[in-house]
């Protein structure tokens, strides 16, 4: 077969299918063309000095049975997971567990993709032809393994989004279908009475604010909302504070129904007429009813904003009965949420940003309270931070929070887990607490090891730039070690004194 045969015949492989599919084949290919029953795929990851084991290619599943005593087979041995790779890293055969493998690396236009291995090569060399048919391919191979794995991520990504946004919607819809319903509501009021126009405006922070309005202009319904209409609690009744101003804006008369739970004004539900519609006395009836369904709707979400309070405060507590385990740990999570903000506020982040952050940094590990002690505990501790975003995302919480949490663990350059993310895959809360884990969990010093002092974490921190940490969130945390600022990851709370 001529070298452009092989090329054709590789670069084919970039419509053979799924994305996995398509790595599947590459490994088949290369098993083919070397003559060898298994083929082993590597990717680059972080600093392209390191690979990971992606799939194989001729190992089964299960070992392959055999007559020793019991039933009891030989199983192969198994690739190694990890690999480092030179800067200058060419095709070799290497020493391997399995036996002798042909190491070809694959390198696109960006550098190195990753690495195929093929063998056992029982005879020390391949077959005759073989290194020339693999390396001719190789151009093409890491064309269709680049291609395929950043298809495979970006579906992934898509999945889980599209999981996140389907899962959020269904529990938020209390919120949302709370607002169609008092809109329906008002709507009916309004057609119902021959009103002008109506409104409804709900308490918050003391004082009343628009929720709905119809037949008004956006303006005439807020005026009357927060500035015209005036609630007395004692009689539950609404009047208009200023006549004049009513008047101005081309009011003739409103009816108002507030709803009110004992001495706190809860909402208020008002037919309004500018001069064309009309209002009487069924139309108090007629509102006196409507305002009660209003009432229930706007109770339950109350409820629902109650549950979501208590469901964070229950994971607050267990993040802090985690803490407590061991000596080190204690006070661990808010420790975290210290450094945490005020790296933020050093990065210039608004106050919401910087809530929402504290929200992560309060309960980052409470995954690891999924974490059973089992043979796969390894595993789950892996996805803790997987575990902890589950437990969170379905809440209405504010942008960033579930992916902080979910992101904790990963690294600026992608070699961190649970999903290798890297750059601006990253959330930039993410990133943030990324750094303030680290702060306290490598440094805060334990029984076998003493804290780090604030000059040692910070040069950590300034060999971990830009592959560890986003370079930004790392230049804020020197700024505040050097300039005495960082709270103390050992205790949390006050700077450290200089």
């Amino acid at each position: 077969m001529s070298d452009d045969d092989i090329r054709g015949r590789a670069l084919a492989l970039a419509w053979a299918g799924a994305p996995e599919e398509r790595l599947d084949a590459v490994l088949a290919l290369a098993a083919s063309l070397a003559g060898m029953p298994r083929a082993h795929l590597y990717l680059a990851a972080g600093d392209e000095r390191r690979l990971h084991l992606e799939r194989t290619h001729g190992i089964s599943a299960a070992p392959p049975r055999g007559d020793a005593e019991g039933g009891a087979g030989v199983a192969l041995p198994l690739p190694p997971l990890e690999l480092r790779v030179a800067d200058d890293e060419d095709a070799r055969i290497v020493p391997t567990p399995e036996g002798s493998f042909y190491s070809l690396p694959l390198r696109g236009a960006g550098g190195l993709v990753g690495t195929i291995r093929v063998g056992p090569i029982a005879s020390g060399k391949l077959p005759r032809g073989a290194e020339k048919d693999l390396r001719a391919a190789a151009p093409e191979l890491a064309v269709v393994v680049a291609a395929a794995h950043e298809a495979d991520a970006l579906g992934r990504r898509a999945d889980d989004a599209e999981k996140r946004v389907a899962v959020g919607r269904r529990l938020q819809g209390s919120s949302l279908e709370t607002g169609r319903f008092v809109t329906l509501l008002l709507r009916l009021a309004v057609r119902s009475s021959g009103a002008d126009g109506g409104f409804v405006a709900i308490a918050d922070g003391g004082r009343l604010t628009l929720r709905a309005s119809d037949g008004l202009e956006e303006y005439t319904a807020a005026a009357l909302a927060t500035d015209l209409v005036e609630i007395v609690t004692e009689t539950q009744s609404a009047f208009l504070r200023d006549a004049d101003a009513a008047e101005r804006l081309g009011v003739r008369s409103i009816l108002a129904v507030p709803l009110i739970a004992g001495v706190r004004v809860e909402a208020l539900l008002a037919l309004v007429d500018l001069g064309g519609g009309r209002l009487d006395p069924a139309s108090l009836v007629l509102l006196e009813t409507l305002a009660e369904h209003i009432r229930l709707m706007l109770g339950n979400e109350q409820l629902f904003d109650e549950f979501v309070d208590r469901y964070l405060d229950t994971l607050r507590g267990l993040a802090e009965s985690l803490d407590a385990r061991s000596p080190a740990t204690i006070g661990h999570h808010a420790r975290v949420a210290a450094i945490a903000d005020a790296v933020a506020l050093e990065l210039g982040l608004p106050s919401e940003t910087r809530d929402a952050l504290r929200t992560a940094a309060l309960v980052h590990d409470v995954g690891l309270a999924g974490v059973a002690a089992t043979p796969d505990a390894y595993i789950a501790d892996i996805e803790h931070p997987t575990i902890g975003a589950g437990m969170l995302e379905a809440l209405p919480l504010a942008p960033g929070v579930v992916e902080a949490v979910e992101g904790h663990h990963e690294w600026f350059d992608g070699w961190g887990f649970p999903r290798g993310s890297r750059g601006d895959q990253l959330h930039p809360l993410a990133r943030v607490l990324a750094l303030a884990e680290f702060a306290v969990e490598a440094a805060g010093g334990d029984a076998v090891q003493p804290p780090w002092p604030p000059a040692r974490l910070a040069n950590e921190i300034r060999e971990r730039r830009g592959s560890q940490f986003d370079p930004e969130v790392a230049d804020a945390a020197v700024r505040l070690l050097d300039g005495g600022r960082m709270p103390d990851h050992t205790s949390g709370g006050s700077a450290w004194s200089t």
